[in-house]
């Protein structure tokens, strides 16, 4: 198992020469999320905001986050530095996969951190894999790519004690 050190020099080779598009594809979520955040706020009315921000955060924000992520690890790989640009071909090349994927994993978390917080955090460290199963096996439903992720962080957890 590789230490913290050595994974902390690979991290950061992934990223050499890469910092700006990094930085860039960074402040585009920050931004993205931040905006759609204090829209819903603007308005007087305590129904209006949900009925108006909850959509847009589901139907924006979830596949770019799924796109930052898997851009970021496209670029881990050895692949495009174009990061923001894969941020966003990832995130909505395959839209409602990708969205009904990552709506069903936020769910799946609400509702175990209703039942406690700790079981809720469990799960989602469990489900914390989903995003990229989305994109690397497109043929397997968000049931099935949830249920791969709980299986594969079971194996971490596993190791971990």
């Amino acid at each position: 198992m590789k230490t913290r050190d050595e994974l902390k020099e690979l991290a950061l080779s992934c990223i050499d020469g890469f910092w700006g598009k990094s930085v860039l594809a960074t402040v585009i979520v920050f931004l993205m999320g931040s905006v759609l955040m204090v829209a819903g706020r603007c308005f007087d009315t305590p129904v209006i905001p949900a009925a108006i921000n909850l959509p847009i955060l589901v139907l924006v924000l979830l596949p770019l986050c799924l796109g930052y992520e898997n851009a970021l690890k496209v670029r881990a790989s050895g692949g495009s530095g174009e990061i923001a640009d894969n941020m966003f071909d990832i995130g909505f090349r395959r839209y409602r996969h990708n969205v009904g994927g990552m709506l069903l994993t936020v769910l799946y978390v609400l509702l175990w951190t209703l039942l406690l917080i700790v079981p809720g955090i469990i799960k989602a460290l469990s489900c914390s894999m989903t995003a990229f199963i989305l994109v690397d096996d497109p043929e397997l439903s968000a049931a099935q790519a949830i249920r791969k992720s709980m299986k594969m962080m079971d194996n971490f957890f596993k190791e971990w004690r």
